[in-house]
């Protein structure tokens, strides 16, 4: 099986995904649903069915991983990668997407989402108006180790009663994936199937090809039901299932007992400040004029970053960066850089980087000012836009058109590495700051300035989530191609 699936496991960028899970597939057999730019989702329905309902299979095309294996091997039945990760979540589930589709095109509907490791904005974006009236139910096969099956709170009686017939496969506690985003979508039931990874979003991930197959087998044995009918959820109250929690009740009991009185109340001071933080900073955001906001900001940028030699220090360059820069950019001749110091890609050797800095961003003066200074060339071949290049701008309109203006700057699929500071969208420290700063603004009768922001020793800082810089990416016209999502994040995108 290694020969089978080390293409699936090479495969890097979501199209890379979609021409190995198409490969030998007879594509007729299927109406395909995508998005504008086929780069966030893809979906497989069936012409030829004779059911009204089908079950839904749902994984995804991104990794963790950014580095390609270039070696597979097979150790005592285990596919790992000796140089580092190997993608197998959810590079199995895209297989067995695969085998199914061979095999039996007819009895399910297929989804490909991308971005599900970094906010599911593939499957948050998808076009449900079909499946959401013929998936009679979703399962996600993104779940690490065999026999399981996941559940999150997306399920009802009849379908507990069900899953409990099934020989070989243990009901568990589920984690976030494409599956359960559908279903809160939909108000369809969702279960995610373990498909064989291990150790996954770490250097050991393996993979065992045996209980692959296994979830295959399971799927081409599932119950008639499922061909039968749509399963929906509700807030009904049933009996959990023995096993449904990944600790045991009396596990759960016991780790209490066991936390001491020090770790209790460390805990509650770290919130507490925490707490604390947020609030001052959303209290001095919403105090302090948008203007007034924006000249600290530009006063900061042209202090601590503008032509600063040691800013390579400052922004960090992580291992992968300069691993995508070299990829990307050695190839070039001509750079665009933005908001950074030339310093910073000394990695790419030697190539003729034109920097640029722009010193007063404003909606106002973005389109007209912002490529006025020291640009030399008329076209450019890749860009690389620093830290606090987006992080100066005012707000989303003016970004949009500092990418738009970038586009124009550069040759078309031309790379643009663009950093950012990362937030989770559903971070309670943000939230709390853009509440506060709101109902200060509110007071005031002022306009509320974007969530994101937070201010630290008189310094403020812009936070983006995923689903914001995808967005903002995609309405400028660039397709993103690889990403890595940390604190400090980066993206590559092509024009």
């Amino acid at each position: 099986m290694l020969k089978t699936l080390t293409p699936f496991y090479k495969a890097q960028t979501h199209r890379d995904v979609i021409s190995v899970l198409e490969k030998d597939i007879n594509l007729d057999l299927f109406k395909i649903i995508k998005d504008r730019k086929d780069s966030l989702y893809r979906i497989y329905i069936p012409k030829n069915s004779k059911n009204t309902y089908l079950p839904c299979l749902c994984t995804h095309s991104d990794t963790v991983h950014n580095i390609k294996p270039e070696k597979i091997i097979d150790h005592n039945g285990k596919l790992m990668n000796p140089a580092g990760g190997l993608g197998a979540d959810d590079r199995n589930g895209i297989f067995i997407l695969h085998t199914l589709m061979k095999k039996r095109p007819e009895s399910f509907i297929f989804c490909v989402f991308n971005f599900e490791e970094s906010g599911k904005t593939g499957s948050k974006s998808a076009d449900l108006e079909y499946i959401s009236k013929h998936a009679s139910i979703f399962i996600g096969l993104d779940r690490q180790g065999n026999g399981e099956i996941g559940l999150r709170g997306y399920e009802n009686k009849e379908l507990i009663n069900l899953l409990q017939s099934i020989d070989s496969f243990n009901l568990l506690r589920g984690y976030p994936t494409d599956a359960f985003q559908i279903a809160r979508r939909s108000g369809i039931c969702a279960v995610n199937l373990s498909v064989g990874f291990y150790k996954e979003h770490s250097k050991s991930e393996y993979s065992n090809p045996g209980d692959i197959t296994k979830t295959i087998s399971l799927l081409l044995n599932l119950p008639e039901k499922f061909w039968s009918k749509q399963f929906r959820y509700s807030n009904e109250k049933f009996q959990i299932p023995a096993g449904y929690s990944s600790f045991s009740i009396e596990s759960q009991f016991k780790s209490k007992e066991q936390t001491s009185v020090y770790e209790k109340v460390y805990k509650s001071l770290y919130t507490i400040i925490k707490f604390c933080k947020a609030a001052y900073s959303g209290f001095i955001i919403g105090s302090l004029k948008n203007s007034t906001i924006q000249q600290m900001k530009t006063k900061e940028y042209k202090k601590h970053r503008l032509n600063n030699t040691s800013a390579q220090i400052f922004l960090g360059l992580s291992p992968w960066e300069i691993d995508s820069i070299k990829n990307c950019f050695t190839t070039k001749n001509n750079i665009l850089v933005l908001g950074s110091s030339p310093d910073v890609i000394s990695h790419t050797g030697t190539i003729n980087i034109e920097p640029f800095h722009f010193e007063y961003p404003t909606s106002e003066c973005i389109t007209e000012k912002v490529f006025s200074s020291g640009v030399k060339n008329d076209k450019f071949d890749g860009a690389i836009i620093g830290w606090d290049t987006l992080s100066m701008l005012p707000d989303s309109a003016s970004r949009k058109s500092l990418l738009k203006s970038i586009a124009l700057k550069i040759e078309p699929k031309s790379p643009v590495l663009i950093s950012f500071m990362y937030r989770n969208e559903n971070s309670r420290f943000f939230n709390l700051i853009k509440y506060v700063s709101k109902i200060i603004n509110l007071l005031k009768g002022e306009k509320n300035i974007e969530a994101g922001h937070y201010i630290s020793k008189n310094q403020f800082l812009r936070f983006f989530t995923f689903a914001e810089i995808g967005s903002e990416l995609f309405n400028s016209d660039f397709n993103i191609d690889f990403y890595y999502i940390r604190k400090f994040s980066h993206v590559v995108a092509y024009t």
